[in-house]
């Protein structure tokens, strides 16, 4: 009898610490994405600030990463902007004929009509294509802030040149560095909860040799 009751009770523990791993787990999950998040902040708020450096002037950054990815996420986002503008060109574009052409017959007036109604469809098409645009720059500066998050991260010693820059990174750091320590404690209630479940899912055999 007592074996059985003490198989029931190792067996709610195991469920018990199932739950409470899982439980953990989708915690973790939440600060990745936090971390990720912070990420791609830290990417949108220095790429700008790096673009307007070498735009207007200013202290530079000279490490070969930090300049490698710079220039790629650059390189990437110059391609959307010339797509972009591509886009603008054509909306700029739309309704030149009409403007030259007086509508003074009522057939002409029609068309006229007729035309502007189609360039206005055109023209919200293109301003959509336009804001999906923008999204992927958006998306490929947060990229950027991941990349050069995590390589800043792996280098034994990187002082920024710039302040701004400097300022920028100690901050996104400071925010990221608080959920890695909140990760790591979940980490390690993981890791006393499936001591716990091999415990109890050891038999009173084992446990007392002289049964």
């Amino acid at each position: 009898m007592t074996d059985i009751w003490t198989k029931v009770k190792n067996a709610g523990s195991f469920v018990k610490a199932a739950s409470l791993k899982t439980k953990a787990k989708g915690e973790i999950a939440f600060l990745d994405n936090n971390m990720k998040g912070r990420k791609q902040q830290f990417g949108i708020e220095m790429y700008d600030l790096m673009q307007q450096k070498k735009t207007f002037g200013g202290k530079g950054e000279s490490d070969p990463k930090v300049v490698e990815v710079f220039e790629q996420a650059e390189k990437d986002i110059a391609m959307i902007i010339e797509k972009k503008d591509a886009k603008q060109g054509e909306i700029d574009a739309l309704g030149a004929a009409d403007k030259e052409l007086p509508a003074e017959s009522v057939s002409e007036r029609a068309k006229k009509a007729g035309n502007q109604a189609r360039d206005a469809a055109i023209k919200a098409k293109l301003q959509g294509e336009m804001a999906l645009l923008d999204r992927e720059i958006k998306i490929r500066k947060q990229h950027f802030g991941i990349q050069l998050f995590d390589a800043i991260m792996q280098m034994d010693k990187y002082e920024p040149v710039d302040s701004e820059v400097k300022s920028i990174l100690d901050s996104a750091k400071q925010d990221i560095g608080e959920q890695q320590a909140k990760k790591d404690v979940k980490l390690e209630e993981i890791n006393v909860l499936e001591a716990e479940q091999g415990a109890s899912q050891s038999s009173p055999a084992e446990s007392n040799p002289d049964v």
